[in-house]
């Protein structure tokens, strides 16, 4: 006898492929759900590790300037180490998450006394953007929004959100990709006069402002005012 060849009801097939696509759909929403819920963490993550890397960048340089008496000209590659003879300032140097390295300025000189390192966090919401003052850039071009700093604005040539002086200061140098020279820098003496220094951290500067002749009338409030004057500027003494 002749087998019959049995086929599935039209009805059954249809049925096992509408299940078969809101299965489908209710692991994506899942995922996706997973996802929304997971990734935000993942970025404060990233950029608590970031700011824990640059503190830790900040008390190395500091070690460094304090046995050099300058700052590293340029940031050592991704990975390598800071070191100076036998001395070892920070074995594995970090950067950013895409493995590239980040943004150094200084006043691009053989023995830097200042220096900016910038990066970008992430989180466009986290409160350390404003409290380093670079909710509006900070970097040569403004392009990024985190950093640290021996003693001198992460911000110089952006725009200011917080504080906003009083009086709009005259002269801001334009921000260059790649500055060339030195720029002379200027900080409140003791007496509240703005005025050039070569070594603001020798008279423990508060701030420094690069190019600015006006200290952006800040000089009034005894907080931005240097401790003496020691680090003036030869000619200026």
């Amino acid at each position: 006898m002749s087998r019959k060849r049995r086929f599935k009801p039209q009805g059954a097939r249809g049925t096992f492929l509408i299940e078969f696509l809101i299965a489908i759909s209710v692991m994506s929403i899942l995922a996706f759900g997973t996802y929304v819920s997971v990734y935000p963490q993942v970025v404060k993550a990233q950029d608590a590790k970031t700011k824990v890397d640059l503190n830790s960048v900040r008390s190395a340089f500091q070690e460094y300037y304090d046995d050099q008496y300058c700052f590293p000209t340029a940031l050592p590659t991704c990975g390598t180490e800071l070191k100076v003879g036998t001395k070892t300032y920070f074995k594995n140097f970090p950067c950013n998450s895409d493995h590239t390295s980040y943004t150094y300025e200084t006043d691009n000189t053989s023995c830097p006394h200042w220096y900016k390192i910038t990066t970008n966090l992430k989180n466009n919401n986290d409160q350390s953007i404003d409290a380093v003052h670079c909710r509006e850039g900070c970097g040569p071009v403004c392009q990024n929004n985190y950093g640290v700093s021996a003693n001198i604005r992460l911000n110089y040539g952006c725009p200011l959100v917080f504080p906003t002086p009083s009086i709009v200061p005259t002269g801001s140098p334009t921000p260059n990709p790649s500055p060339t020279g030195s720029q002379e820098l200027y900080a409140c003496s003791p007496s509240g006069q703005c005025i050039r220094y070569s070594y603001p951290d020798l008279s423990e500067c508060p701030k420094i402002y690069v190019g600015d002749t006006n200290c952006m009338n800040e000089c009034v409030d005894s907080i931005n005012r240097c401790k003496n004057e020691r680090g003036k500027k030869p000619s200026d003494q």
